[in-house]
């Protein structure tokens, strides 16, 4: 098992070897206060189908007289250099190099097929050839045809396999189905890797053998978070659009008041002081400086306070639902003036007149909560582009910071944060190692040692000495 800080920020993490503070996704939803710009990686709660197409350097528009496309969408390549997604948005929104640029720089070819993340420099390096989806693939994935979408993923890598004359050493085949199924299908994440991701690996394994590379090639089997079942209502989905707006909005100083990014803002790009982040079981809360109104200065303490008190103690006048705050395990903030900047470490807030707690001296006090690592996780999420209040929705309650789902992560509860990670393959005959722990962020600077260069700005670390086999020399040495 691989314990992970899980948002989807983990895919990031999985592919640069650094924590989410480092390489910048701090989840699905995320502001960028230098930039005053959200970034919603899968719609989120401010649908913007914009966000999800341009992951993919899409342009969306909608034509309802296209009748050939199912969705009557009408998609087109970005191909200005100066559009914003160009490269991809989730490339350019990332921090650091991913592991595909490392290996361009030591003289290796990389094969990336449907994942968000290859290089935010691909159109201009020849040693990285990233697959994105089709305008149709695009389609049938937000339809919910998981499964055809991971054909499609696969597809594409053999089409681009078969046209090479000398095979890459590193091939990425991403096939992001189970997760979109099991959002929607209580129970099914089972079932859905015996039936579709086994028949999946399987075409691989056979085009490495019809490719002549299967006796030479390790293959990596990894994800970036698991899932935990929730309930799907209104109660436990709790959403900005509701409570979460409702109640940091309750907060009105005579000065001022925090007014929170919305539909109406996202429509007509009209002014927000507030930003909710929402990433399944947690959510982060960004507040701009009501004094200076400026988003790239530190919030007033007071005023994150303020906010945590508002969230704690809002009742919804209108059903009837209980405490809001009954519904998290735990408030974050963050004093970001106190000296740290926005590397200052959280604390948990207790309430109005009781001073707030270190994390870990907290964590230390309820062993109950089951959390995993999660002083060290909080901590390296913790940044420019994490926010000043995080929200922990009370899991085993089945309480959660999204629109209502059957299944859904992204919090530090056991079941989302024990991964597999699995190296098998004829050059690991003879292996058979536990590894006691270890991380997403291992991933990068172990898959770079095997192929015998050095990823020195990775936070993870090496796993090949735990396999008990020293892999220095380099496995994948062209000619080999």
């Amino acid at each position: 098992d691989a314990d992970t800080s899980d948002c989807n920020d983990n895919n990031a993490s999985i592919y640069t070897g650094a924590y989410p503070a480092t390489h910048g996704i701090a989840g699905n939803e995320i502001f960028d206060r230098n930039l005053v710009q959200r970034w919603g990686f899968s719609g989120g709660s401010v649908l913007d189908m914009d966000d999800v197409t341009w992951v993919y350097e899409w342009d969306f528009a909608f034509d309802e007289t296209t009748k050939a496309n199912p969705c009557g969408w009408v998609m087109s390549e970005i191909t200005n250099p100066g559009h914003k997604a160009y490269g991809g948005y989730a490339n350019r929104t990332m921090l650091v190099e991913t592991l595909f640029d490392q290996a361009s720089a030591h003289g290796f070819d990389s094969l990336v097929s449907f994942l968000m993340y290859s290089s935010a420099s691909h159109h201009d390096d020849p040693n990285i050839t990233w697959l994105p989806p089709t305008d149709y693939d695009m389609c049938i994935y937000q339809l919910g045809q998981a499964w055809e979408y991971d054909v499609a993923s696969m597809d594409a890598l053999f089409g681009a396999l078969d046209q090479y004359t000398e095979i890459p050493e590193l091939i990425v085949a991403y096939l992001p189905g189970h997760d979109h199924y099991n959002h929607t299908h209580d129970g099914a994440q089972a079932w859905y890797l015996e039936t579709y991701v086994d028949e999946q690996v399987g075409r691989l394994v056979d085009k490495t053998r019809e490719l002549g590379i299967y006796q030479s090639t390790v293959f990596l089997f990894v994800t970036d978070h698991g899932m935990t079942d929730v309930i799907s209502d209104d109660e436990h989905s709790v959403i900005m659009e509701n409570e979460l707006e409702s109640a940091i909005e309750s907060y009105g100083p005579w000065w001022g008041h925090f007014d929170v990014y919305s539909y109406w803002d996202w429509f007509t790009g009209g002014d927000f002081s507030a930003y909710v982040g929402q990433v399944g079981g947690m959510a982060n809360i960004y507040l701009r400086n009501l004094d200076t109104d400026r988003w790239s200065d530190y919030p007033l303490f007071s005023d994150v306070m303020a906010v945590a008190e508002a969230i704690d103690t809002y009742w919804p006048a209108s059903d009837d639902s209980e405490l809001v705050s009954r519904k998290f395990e735990l408030i974050l903030v963050r004093d970001s003036m106190g000296g740290g900047g926005w590397s200052t470490p959280y604390s948990v807030y207790q309430g109005r007149y009781e001073p707030t707690v270190e994390l870990g001296l907290y964590l230390a006090e309820h062993p109950e909560l089951g959390y995993v690592d999660a002083e060290l996780l909080v901590q390296q999420q913790n940044g420019l582009r994490s926010g000043d209040i995080i929200l922990l929705g009370k899991y085993p309650n089945g309480y959660y910071c999204t629109h209502q789902n059957e299944n859904t992560h992204g919090h530090l509860w056991n079941t989302d944060m024990y991964i597999p990670m699995i190296f098998c393959g004829k050059p690991m005959e003879g292996l058979r190692t536990i590894v006691p722990s270890a991380n997403v962020t291992d991933v990068a600077p172990t898959v770079a040692e095997l192929l015998g260069f050095p990823f020195e700005t990775a936070e993870g670390r090496s796993l090949v000495r735990d396999f008990g086999r020293s892999r220095r020399s380099g496995m994948f040495d062209r000619g080999m």
